[in-house]
């Protein structure tokens, strides 16, 4: 059972949904495609604007003095969801046999490529902690 995982020990604990791996595509195929956003409202609502909601003010631009990762993103790729596929903690997906078109393919982090064909390469550990600005309501 899935949530006996983690009653030892929490990190072990599956998080509520798949959503962070499949965010670009799932909002380019219902929301560009579909004609409901322009690519540029698109980047704003999945990058730019999500940076500047947590407090990450050096984030999610490419601007000279900011710090935004690159994702190459091929907008006619076809992926259809499963559980095997997604890099998660999850043995499900709620996106199960979902197909959308359009997906990250290369993702670039402080000039090093990460991500290729989507597949993680990346050292383990290459993370780094990014302060957030915080402001109280």
């Amino acid at each position: 059972m899935l949530r006996k995982r983690g009653e030892q020990n929490f990190t072990l604990t599956p998080g509520g949904v798949s959503s962070l791996e499949t965010r670009l595509a799932l909002v380019h195929t219902f929301g560009v495609r579909a004609g409901h956003l322009t690519l540029h409202r698109w980047v704003e609502a999945c990058c730019t604007f999500p940076a500047d909601l947590h407090g990450l003010t050096q984030k999610g631009r490419l601007t000279p003095g900011y710090e935004a990762d690159i994702v190459l993103f091929d907008p006619d790729r076809e992926i259809t969801y499963s559980a095997g596929i997604l890099h998660s903690n999850l043995s499900y997906t709620q996106y199960q046999g979902l197909t959308v078109t359009g997906a990250p393919v290369t993702t670039i982090s402080r000039g090093e490529v990460i991500v290729e064909n989507g597949q993680y390469i990346g050292r383990r550990g290459r993370g780094k902690f990014v302060k957030r600005k915080y402001e109280s309501a």
